[in-house]
């Protein structure tokens, strides 16, 4: 990317000024312009540089005007767009009252026939988790402890029950599986395989020896007991000259007559011996072929996500083996992933296929088309089965099984998800968030082995538009589990609603906290490639110190599912194991791995990209990396010793000093250190004291070249925490909304109940918003920073709980000189945003009806379920008249509330097979009636807790019309019994 001067509409804007004008303004804006290969949409950046009349600068978001699908689906079309095209996408500054939507900027766009670069291999690694020991006394290592302890409380044997239930072995002496693993749902395993990573991952970072032997001992038994049941698929077969394969499994006559009931699965949980050579599941392999039928999401007749549980368990088994330092058992659990992933290559070689074109009917009418059985909501969730199966390509020496893991790593490609987002198109929007987060990182990860740029392409474009168009300040993404439209946090956030408490109502919970463990382990991967992009870690800070440090509670082991998000938010506490849900998996896995991005290496240059008390080994080169701050860290001290020891020891400065190491090579190194995007005042970096620099730019690393290392020498990291506002890219019932951050940290405030309450005015230098500093403390409540604003005290969200607001409405004074120039510039009433969401509009009617026009339906369920459907084609024509309209007599205001109508009606869609809160209004009648008994028999108050379950699932956006209906009929029996 280069950039180009501004255009002659942004020098206007710049000249226009008045002596008497206090107020802050833009004075210079970081003028964009691109090269983009021919047949893609423009990678504009997310984020632009901007100076003010004050003399300060920061970076600020950007709102790209291109990103209608048929807008960005034209750029991509070379027949459109051929080479040598030129042509501009307009933007906006977000936050900015110059206009409506912002300060204007402009993109130059020049099509070429010169592909992206893309980086062959990776320029950096991590340091391995084991390498790197968080130390200190702080909220980090607090949750770190709180969270071996919880996996050391939990039973191993539970973790075993459904293996041995679907294998023929004796449950007896075993809890019974609860939660997504419990007999009741058709998810089993997901939280065994959590279990299994967190156990490994835990294991490397325990700093107690006796937790240590513990850790492994159960690893140990688990590893045992799941190969003890894969074995039982080992079955010879004398007509086949071989043994039983996955490809011999459920013939295609057979498969097209198969059920899922779950009668019908307490028959497959017999006939484990026809599974084939290697599965090891906890769910019957039927459960995995019925996908290939094209098999809805429903956990009563049909599937949940089978692909989804067979990945937890192979990344668990995968963990184990990376961070286990036994060999036998590391081996093992090696042995049994490699047979595993041997057995998805088999049965997706021999019996799955892609096929793009055609409509869906033509694409189903065989059975095992990946390009349909990937696209299907939820049902087709995979997980990263591709992440999994690409490492474990990487970790067997066998050639041929090299090959045959890659090769299944991309049958797990999702054509019609990848196709677009390699082309920068995005086909994010309206699909379920974690489903395809994972995809995108294995993607990334086959790309070590395949080397075909479609796959890192398509990892970067992806990434991007989630940083400028998805995410929330606290880093994480999505509304009921569901990416909306782009550029609609605020529409979406504030427009949310739940069936929570048996009534319609506000929901400020969103932002799926398995979509921010994944958006990390992606970014990470990202950084590999590009360690000299300070973006990629700015956006690890941001998601890692806000969302994930603070979804679990630090007064007694929980985690949460939706975040809080919003206005008056109560983190929603839960999720006590992995198995208990999605959310409750990825959190075990959190809170023992933070360390893990401290620290990139390459050959003679290590990133620090995170300022973390740690101790990290870097054993290739013999030396130790002591950083001692705290957290979060204002400053830090950095030291490169002799490495003495290895693995998670917390050996101090003091000890490392004082010893002398042969392991020593004593080459020259290079550090490079992270600016952070907020570090606009103060910051320094100096060696034995003195600055390395005159100047630094945030968001980039500053570099210590190449020297040798003393044990006297000392970098010493400054800088101060500022406070700036991190502002949604939409506005509110024409407000901005925008979060006050302290450096990194998402600040939020008690007290605030209403969005009138949370209407304020805001000095545009942040002149009325004090930092406190830091109070003192221990634990969970060491170095706590607060700020002071409009009478409130706020505090990090991460150490928020009930009744927080972290957004606010700001009202922010313009100047009134740039306003004039911006309305003399304009072109009179501007109608693009209204007239793009009304495509969008019209494509989900035509969608509707021709789907109601199919004499066979297929898929089986509409594209859009019923009642939101209903409210948006009432809205339709009334904007339409607006778009029509002429301008005498028509406000502006007039066109951004219909905007503002209709897309808030659009993000509360859903897909046609899924149901609404009005779905379930039946069943919260009979949850009151429940409700009404003085003393509830044991069954009803079992019926009334998995319809309280039913609800929140519901209104998260992963419940089914099934579940209601069995919801309702438990509550209807046994409030009958009890009459």
């Amino acid at each position: 990317m280069k950039y180009s001067f501004c255009s002659a509409l942004f020098l206007l804007f710049m000249s226009v000024h008045t002596e008497a004008d206090t107020v802050r303004r833009i004075t210079t804006v970081q003028p964009v312009n691109v090269n983009v290969p021919v047949g893609c949409a423009p990678r504009l950046p997310f984020q632009l540089w901007v100076e003010y009349s004050d003399g300060t600068a920061e970076w600020r978001q950007v709102r790209w005007q291109n990103s209608s699908l048929v807008r960005e689906q034209a750029e991509a079309d070379a027949t459109m767009t051929p080479v040598g095209t030129n042509y501009k996408v307009k933007g906006f500054i977000t936050g900015d009252n110059t206009t409506a939507q912002g300060f204007p900027v402009t993109a130059e766009v020049s099509v070429t026939n010169t592909a992206w670069a893309v980086p062959a291999t990776p320029v950096a690694e991590t340091l391995p988790l084991d390498e790197v020991a968080l130390t200190g006394d702080n909220r980090l290592t607090w949750n770190r402890d709180l969270d071996i302890d919880r996996l050391l409380w939990l039973e191993v044997r539970q973790q075993l029950f459904n293996y041995y239930d679907t294998y023929g072995i004796s449950t007896e002496g075993c809890p019974v599986a609860d939660g997504w693993d419990s007999p009741t749902t058709k998810l089993k395993g997901h939280g065994s395989g959590h279990y299994m990573s967190a156990m490994a991952m835990a294991y490397a970072s325990c700093q107690d020896e006796e937790k240590k032997y513990r850790l492994r001992r159960n690893l140990s038994l688990m590893v045992d007991e799941l190969r003890r049941c894969q074995e039982r698929t080992f079955v010879w077969n004398d007509s086949l000259g071989r043994y039983w394969e996955a490809r011999d499994f459920a013939p295609e006559e057979e498969l097209r007559t198969m059920q899922g009931t779950w009668k019908d699965f307490s028959n497959y949980k017999q006939q484990y011996k026809r599974y084939g050579y290697g599965y090891l599941n906890a769910i019957p392999a039927q459960h995995c072929v019925l996908i290939e039928m094209y098999r809805a999401y429903n956990n009563e007749q049909w599937v949940w996500a089978p692909y989804y549980s067979v990945h937890k368990q192979l990344a668990g088994l995968i963990d184990i083996a990376t961070y286990i330092d036994d060999p036998a058992i590391a081996q093992k659990a090696l042995l049994i992933a490699k047979d595993m992933g041997l057995w998805v290559w088999n049965r997706m070689h021999y019996r799955t296929f892609v096929k793009s074109d055609g409509n869906s009917q033509e694409r189903r009418a065989r059975p095992g088309n990946r390009h349909e059985m990937w696209n299907m909501y939820i049902a087709g969730e995979v997980g990263g089965m591709a992440e999994s199966l690409a490492r474990l390509s990487e970790m067997v020496t066998d050639a041929e099984e090299k090959a045959r893991l890659l090769e299944a790593a991309n049958c797990f490609d999702s054509p019609a998800f990848f196709g677009p987002l390699a082309q920068n198109v995005d086909a994010i929007r309206t699909r379920h968030a974690n489903q395809h987060i994972p995809m995108v990182t294995g993607a990334l990860r086959s790309y070590r082995g395949n080397h075909n740029p479609f796959y890192y392409n398509l990892a970067q474009n992806f990434w991007t538009m989630i940083q400028g168009r998805y995410r929330y300040a606290m880093g994480g993404v999505g509304n009921g589990e569901m990416f909306r439209q782009p550029y609609s946090q605020m529409t979406s956030m504030t427009g949310n609603q739940t069936s929570w408490g048996g009534r319609i109502r506000q929901e400020p919970t969103l932002n799926e906290t398995c979509c921010a463990y994944n958006l990390a382990k992606l970014t990470k991967d990202l950084n590999c490639f590009n360690p000299n992009d300070a973006r990629y870690m700015d956006y690890y800070e941001r998601v890692l110190y806000n969302q994930i440090v603070g979804s679990v509670n630090p007064k007694e082991y929980k985690t949460v599912y939706q975040y809080a998000v919003g206005l008056n938010a109560s983190k929603p506490w839960g999720n006590s194991t992995p198995q208990e849900s999605c959310c409750g998996g990825t959190g075990v896995e959190n809170h023992v791995k933070y360390q893990e991005a401290a620290y990139f290496v390459g050959a003679d240059t290590v990133w620090v990209a995170l300022y973390l008390p740690t101790t990290a080994h870097w054993q290739q080169q013999g030396v130790s990396i002591v950083q001692e701050c705290l957290w979060p860290a204002e400053k830090s001290t950095i030291r490169i010793l002799p490495n003495q020891t290895s693995k998670t020891s917390q050996t101090s400065i003091s000890s490392l000093s004082s010893q002398t190491s042969k392991s020593s090579k004593n080459k020259k190194l290079a550090m490079k250190l992270r600016v952070p995007y907020w570090a606009t005042e103060g910051f320094d970096v100096k060696l034995n004291g003195r600055s390395i620099a005159k100047s630094y730019q945030p968001s980039s690393y500053v570099e210590i070249p190449a020297r040798r290392w003393k044990e006297k020498d000392v970098v010493e990291v400054v800088m101060p925490f500022t406070k700036h506002l991190d502002f949604g890219p939409d506005k509110a019932d024409g407000h901005w909304l925008g979060t006050l951050m302290y450096g990194p940290l998402v600040m939020a405030t008690t007290g605030i109940s209403s969005w009138d309450e949370a209407t304020v005015t805001i000095a545009p230098d942040l002149s009325d918003v004090q930092l406190m500093g830091a109070t003192s403390g221990s634990g969970a409540d060491a170095n706590i920073y607060t700020l002071n604003f409009h009478g409130h005290t706020f505090i990090p969200d991460y150490q928020a709980d009930r009744h927080i607001t972290h957004y606010l409405r700001l009202n922010m004074p313009a100047d009134p000189a740039a306003v004039s120039a911006a309305a003399q510039a304009s072109e009179g009433i501007d109608r693009s945003a209204l007239r793009e969401l009304l495509q969008v509009a019209r494509q989900r009617a035509d969608e509707q009806q021709t789907w109601n026009n199919m004499s066979v339906k297929v898929p089986e369920y509409a594209p859009w379920a019923p009642h939101a459907f209903q409210r948006m084609t009432a809205l339709m024509a009334k904007c339409q008249q607006l778009l029509d309209a002429p301008e005498s007599g028509l406000r502006q205001q007039d066109i951004e509330d219909a905007t503002a109508n209709l897309n808030a009606i659009i993000n509360q869609m859903r897909p046609g097979n899924l149901p609404e809160l009005e779905d379930m209004e039946p069943l919260m009648k009979l949850i009151e009636q429940a409700k009404q008994q003085s003393q509830p028999s044991q069954q009803l108050q079992r019926a009334l807790d998995y319809a309280g379950m039913v609800v929140r699932y519901v209104s998260d956006g992963s419940g089914t019309h099934d579940m209601i209906e069995r919801a309702m009929n438990q509550l209807n029996e046994n409030i009958n019994e009890k009459k």
